[in-house]
């Protein structure tokens, strides 16, 4: 395996760190909000604090490279094949729908205004090459796994800045 090369490694979180300040700063204020009591220094198998666990990323994964701290940002290149993300698209394609959320206020489900992408869920069964590499990198099991979401943006569509936010046992997927 080829090693890093430092300088370049370095460049490139110099020119991420600088194109993306603002949206960094705001993630790690959001990091912040949500795990007040988090402390992201450890490095321990899980964080048990107040929405844990988490589990702490496996930095012996191959090709794995921090470009940024506080908050940690890693890059892996190539972290999915040209075969899986082709597979991923055949799979998705076909049943991508717009992006829905429930109204809290009507209790209906409907189109979110904020995400005007589409989306499409596949089964982890779908994906077991992808699955593996996941619980690889975040040093869990499967069943800790949310479902795989692919969502897809055509030009001028976007997903506006927001909090996603759930009151009782409900997951992001319902």
């Amino acid at each position: 395996m080829k090693a890093p090369d430092t300088k370049l490694l370095n460049e490139c979180k110099t020119i991420l760190a600088n194109e993306y300040q603002t949206e960094i700063l705001e993630l790690h204020e959001f990091i912040k909000m949500a795990c007040p009591q988090s402390d992201t220094s450890t490095d321990t198998q899980e964080d048990t604090g107040l929405f844990g666990p988490f589990h702490q990323i496996n930095k012996q994964y191959p090709g794995l490279k921090q470009i940024h701290e506080s908050p940690d940002i890693y890059l892996i290149e190539n972290f999915l094949s040209a075969d899986e993300c082709d597979r991923i698209i055949a799979k998705a394609e076909p049943r991508l729908t717009p992006c829905l959320v429930k109204n809290e206020l009507m209790g209906a489900v409907e189109q979110d205004t904020s995400r005007t992408s589409t989306n499409a869920n596949l089964s982890q069964s779908e994906a077991p090459t992808i699955v593996s590499k996941l619980t690889n990198l975040a040093s869990c099991s499967a069943s800790q796994l949310e479902i795989l979401q692919v969502l897809k943006y055509t030009k001028g569509q976007q997903f506006k800045p927001h909090t996603d936010g759930y009151s009782g046992p409900v997951s992001a997927c319902g």
